[in-house]
């Protein structure tokens, strides 16, 4: 296991206060749209795998599609917390959009891979 460098850890938490301060922006918004808490998974998916490949020696494709599996889950999170934050006679978000969360894992998982598989064959064409 690598020990990540000081100049990461400040990094990542940058990143991690930037995702701090869009929630806080995204929490009061009275919207309906599945696209915010969709937004911060894939910003939260993005930053967990580059946290863990510097933990952890991921290759890119896996990193990529384990990015892609974990961006409905965590958008089903922010789902439920904003749903249980507002605390309205109505939920936020209806059980449609939820099954429409849902059934687009495998896409999410499918597009992460392939960015993953792309990000590979960029480095290595850098480094020849």
């Amino acid at each position: 296991m690598n020990k990540p460098s000081p100049s990461f850890l400040i990094t990542w938490r940058r990143v991690a206060f930037g995702l701090v301060v869009l929630v806080l922006f995204w929490l009061p918004v009275e919207d309906q749209s599945i696209l915010g808490p969709v937004f911060l998974a894939v910003i939260a998916a993005m930053a967990a795998i580059v946290f863990a490949r510097q933990r952890y020696p991921l290759r890119r494709p896996l990193a990529g599609l384990l990015a892609g599996l974990i961006v409905s889950p965590i958008t089903l999170l922010w789902m439920a917390f904003k749903t249980g934050l507002h605390g309205h006679g109505t939920p936020d978000f209806t059980a449609q959009q939820i099954l429409q969360v849902i059934q687009l894992a495998p896409l999410w998982t499918l597009a992460g891979g392939l960015l993953g598989w792309g990000w590979h064959v960029l480095a290595s064409k850098k480094q020849s």
